[in-house]
């Protein structure tokens, strides 16, 4: 679990020992798999303003370890993590905004809040962030950003996008045409399990 100086800024030195002192407490109890224990630890340090705490507070309710699966109380605390720079809080919320998960569907704030994450170097915003370029969701359509941010998460190892950059590649959508790059990026997605990447290649190579 990263900590994070920032979210502390606002706060007394004092409540910012206490919320180091559980954060810590916190990441014993998660890695020991005493989920309640950690909840209670991250709930204490995050409501003192920290923000790795509403992170991973998130998490535990997105995915239900230690508390009922709640996802607009995911979200709450993505949020104000979000609000605190916590990139992984961007990305998170901002996927559940581009899905309405937990949060009414709005995909100009998905936009908004993935673009930083992709910054980061986050490989799930950097591909949604793409497909919403190439769809003009949230933002306006625009091939050349599509194709940039999918090929930073194809790179990372996303078969959606070393798929969605093979087919660019094949058709010259954002990028200049390029048989042999199409295969690359193909041939990877494929060697993940991607079926359309693998019926692509073939028709490619037969």
């Amino acid at each position: 679990m990263a900590v994070s100086i920032l979210a502390l800024m606002s706060v007394s030195p004092a409540a910012a020992n206490n919320a180091e002192r559980f954060f810590a407490e916190a990441e014993n109890f998660y890695i020991a798999q005493d989920f309640f224990a950690a909840h209670d630890r991250l709930t204490a340090a995050a409501k003192l303003g920290h923000a790795g705490a509403q992170f991973h507070l998130g998490i535990m309710y997105r995915e239900g370890r230690g508390v009922t699966i709640d996802y607009p109380q995911a979200a709450h605390w993505f949020r104000l993590a979000a609000g605190q720079g916590h990139a992984g809080a961007q990305n998170n919320l901002g996927f559940m905004y581009a899905y309405g998960i937990g949060v009414p569907v709005d995909y100009v704030q998905a936009a908004y809040l993935l673009r930083p994450a992709a910054e980061y170097g986050i490989m799930q915003a950097q591909s949604e962030l793409g497909f919403m370029y190439f769809s003009g969701r949230g933002v306006t359509e625009d091939f050349y950003q599509a194709a940039h941010w999918l090929h930073l998460a194809a790179k990372q190892g996303s078969e959606r996008a070393q798929h969605a950059v093979g087919l660019m590649y094949v058709y010259g959508i954002g990028v200049a045409e390029d048989n042999e790059q199409a295969v690359y990026w193909l041939r990877r997605a494929a060697d993940q399990g991607n079926e359309g990447a693998k019926e692509a290649l073939a028709d490619l190579t037969q």
